[in-house]
C-alpha cells in the first residue's frame, strides 16, 4: 500500500514537473513571439541623425518588447531606393519621404504609405504644428499635391532659408546692427563693393542656391500664400507677375553692380559656404541646415536673420518643415509605427532636437537652444511661422521644375535670356504639368 501511494506521489511530482517544463517552454516561446521588430529608414548625411537615434531609444525604452532598426541611405540614392523598398516584401514600417512630386506623390499614388489623419487627431499634431504648416504633406489619393486633402506625413524640424551675416564685417563697414530693410541690406552691399569686396557670397554652379535667393526676394516683394497656391496648382495663379519680375530684376541688379561673387555661375555652392566660414563677404543666403559648420569657424561673429520684410510687412521666404515621416502601407503594426512617428515629432521631442542642433517645427520648442546662433535661427523661424510666411520650395511645383529653375536663373543672370523670357518659361513648365493632371 505504501508502495502504491509512493508511486502515485512520485507520478504526481513527475507530472507536475513535466507540466512546469512545458509551461516554461510555452512561456519562452510566447516571449520570443511577443518581440516586435520594426524598421525605420531615413536619409543620411543630415544633422538630425543623432537626434533621431536618441528618440528611437526613448521609444524602445517605453516599449521593452520592441526593437527598432534604423537604416541610413545617402539622399542622392534615397528617392530612387525608397519606392522600391516600400514595394518589396520587407518594407520598412516608417520612412522619410520628400515633399511634392519628387517622391511623396509617387508613394501616395502607388499606395505605399497610409494617410495619418486619424493619428494627427489622436496625437494633437494639427494644434501643435498648425494647419498651414501641414499643408505641405496633404495630397489627394491619386498623388496630386493640392495642400488640402489627406495628411500623409509629418516633419519634426525646420529647413528654411535666411541670411547668415558676419557681425565683425558689419562693424568694420560701420554698421552696428544687422539690416532690417532691403534698403539697409543694399547699403551694406554697396559699401562693401566700394571697398573692393563682394558682400554677398553666391555660389551658383549647380543652380540650387539661385532658387533660394530668388525665393527670398519673391518673399520680400510678393505673397507667400499666393506662391503656395501656385505650387499647389490653383487655377488663376501664374509665375508671370510683378513680384516675381521685381525679384528677378533686383537679383540681376546686384550682379551688375558687383555685389555678388564674381563668376558666381562657375562657383560651387559648397565653396561659398567655405569662403563665408573663413571670413569672406558679409552675407550668405542659404539654409538653416549649414549652421553647425559655419558656427565652428566663425563662432560668436556669425549671426542669422530672416530676409528683410517687404510691402506685405511679413517675414516671408523659402522654407518648410523637414522631410516627412511616413507609415508604410505594408507595416504589420501601423498603430505602433504611428506612435513611433509621434515620438519623433511630438512636443517632448523638442529638447532632444535642440540638443542635437535642430530647430523643432512647432511653436514651443520646450527648451532653450544650446548656443546663440541656434537661438537666432529659432527666433527667425518663429517670426516666419507667425506670419505664415513659408513659400515652401519653388521646385515642388512640378516633376521637372528644379532643373527648369536652376537653368533659367543661371541664364537670366548670365545675360542669355531676358527676365520676361525666364518668367514665361517657368510658367509654361507649370502649365504643361498641370495639364497632365487635368486630363
Amino acid at each position: 500500500m505504501r508502495t502504491t501511494r509512493r508511486r502515485r506521489w512520485m507520478l504526481a511530482i513527475a507530472a507536475a514537473a513535466a507540466l512546469a517544463t512545458m509551461t516554461a517552454i510555452v512561456a519562452h516561446g510566447a516571449t520570443q513571439q511577443s518581440t516586435i521588430k520594426m524598421d525605420l529608414w531615413m536619409a543620411s548625411g543630415t544633422p538630425e541623425e543623432t537626434g533621431v537615434a536618441a528618440l528611437v531609444k526613448k521609444f524602445e525604452a517605453a516599449h521593452k518588447n520592441v526593437d527598432v532598426t534604423v537604416t541610413y541611405k545617402a539622399f542622392a540614392d534615397y528617392t530612387k531606393t525608397i519606392p522600391l523598398k516600400l514595394a518589396s516584401g520587407d518594407a520598412p514600417d516608417v520612412v522619410q519621404g520628400n515633399q511634392g512630386y519628387g517622391l511623396d506623390s509617387t508613394l501616395v499614388k502607388r499606395k505605399l504609405i497610409i494617410p495619418l489623419d486619424k493619428y494627427a487627431k489622436k496625437y494633437g499634431w494639427i494644434k501643435l504644428y498648425g494647419p498651414a504648416s501641414l499643408s505641405q504633406y496633404r495630397l489627394r489619393s491619386d498623388g496630386y499635391w493640392d495642400g488640402k486633402s489627406q495628411l500623409y506625413g509629418i516633419g519634426h524640424h525646420v529647413d528654411f532659408v535666411g541670411v547668415f551675416y558676419n557681425k565683425a564685417k558689419l562693424r568694420q563697414l560701420g554698421f552696428n546692427a544687422p539690416p532690417k530693410t532691403l534698403a539697409q541690406f543694399e547699403a551694406v552691399l554697396a559699401k562693401a563693393a566700394a571697398g573692393g569686396e563682394r558682400g554677398y557670397l553666391f555660389g551658383n554652379q549647380d543652380g540650387i542656391s539661385g532658387t533660394w535667393v530668388l525665393g527670398s526676394l519673391i518673399g520680400h516683394y510678393g505673397s507667400a500664400a499666393y506662391v503656395r497656391n501656385w505650387l499647389n496648382g490653383r487655377p488663376g495663379t501664374t509665375w508671370v507677375n510683378s513680384a516675381n519680375r521685381r525679384a528677378t530684376n533686383k537679383l540681376l541688379d546686384w550682379v551688375r553692380k558687383g555685389y555678388v561673387t564674381e563668376d558666381f555661375n562657375g562657383v560651387p555652392y559648397p565653396d561659398s559656404i567655405t569662403a563665408f566660414s573663413e571670413g569672406e563677404g558679409v552675407f550668405l543666403v542659404t539654409g538653416s541646415w549649414v549652421a553647425a559648420g559655419v558656427l565652428d569657424k566663425l563662432g560668436k561673429d556669425v549671426g542669422f536673420m530672416n530676409f528683410p520684410k517687404g510691402p506685405s510687412k511679413k517675414f516671408q521666404g523659402i522654407g518648410s518643415l523637414s522631410l516627412p515621416w511616413h507609415v508604410s502601407s505594408k507595416s504589420e503594426n501601423p498603430d505602433l509605427a504611428a506612435e513611433l512617428v509621434n515620438t519623433l515629432a511630438n512636443a517632448a521631442a523638442g529638447p532632444v532636437l535642440l540638443k542635437h542642433g535642430r530647430i523643432p517645427s512647432f511653436a514651443t520648442p520646450g527648451a532653450k537652444a544650446p548656443n546663440a546662433l541656434l537661438r537666432e535661427i529659432g527666433v527667425a523661424w518663429q517670426q516666419m511661422r507667425k506670419d505664415n510666411g513659408q513659400l515652401l520650395y519653388l521646385d515642388w511645383s512640378t516633376t521637372t521644375m528644379l532643373t527648369e529653375l536652376e537653368r533659367g536663373i543661371q541664364e537670366v543672370l548670365g545675360g542669355q535670356i531676358t527676365t520676361n523670357q525666364f518668367l514665361a518659361r517657368i510658367q509654361k513648365n507649370w502649365v504643361d504639368f498641370q495639364k497632365t493632371w487635368r486630363k
